[in-house]
């Protein structure tokens, strides 16, 4: 004989695991972005050779901060890292001794960059803090403002001489 079993239907509540499931699905994604920006933000490099000597050491390990050049133009002064061709790895580690407008040392006494001067040449030059060991500009030429891939600002490595870097 069977007997007459009554078979309660359970409800189940899935509102509150969908809910977390969600802002899960959310904060990793937010976390995702912002990491990716931050690795745009800023590149480690690791300095090689002696040609920024003493500022930066061969082996000293740098943060770039590769956004900062969208809002303004590299100064004088500012050590970069750029991209040049004909420079064993194909990026680079250098000041920025003038750039952008600078004077011709001719008669005119206008800006080189200026459109009524064509053929003149237009850029950034850049040296090492160590010429006597440097490939720079004085081997490889002006360098164009979307060469410059960013700004040397941070030393992370040796501890002992990590900070800001000026």
């Amino acid at each position: 004989m069977r007997r007459n079993s009554k078979v309660r239907a359970r409800r189940v509540d899935i509102t509150g695991n969908c809910a977390r499931i969600v802002a899960s699905v959310a904060a990793g994604a937010a976390l995702a972005g912002a990491m990716a920006w931050v690795a745009r933000l800023a590149v480690r490099v690791e300095v090689v050779g002696p040609s920024m000597a003493p500022t930066l050491a061969d082996g000293d390990r740098v943060l770039v901060n590769c956004l900062v050049y969208r809002w303004r133009s590299p100064r004088a002064g500012e050590i970069v890292l750029a991209h040049v061709p004909n420079v064993p790895g194909g990026l680079t580690i250098k000041r920025v001794a003038r750039g952008g407008l600078w004077r011709d040392q001719g008669e005119s006494g206008r800006c080189a960059s200026d459109p009524r001067l064509p053929g003149w040449p237009s850029g950034y030059v850049l040296l090492g803090d160590n010429s006597g060991a440097s490939t720079d500009s004085r081997s490889f030429g002006l360098i164009g403002r979307q060469q410059i891939r960013g700004r040397v600002w941070y030393r992370y490595w040796p501890p002992a001489r990590r900070g800001p870097i000026d």
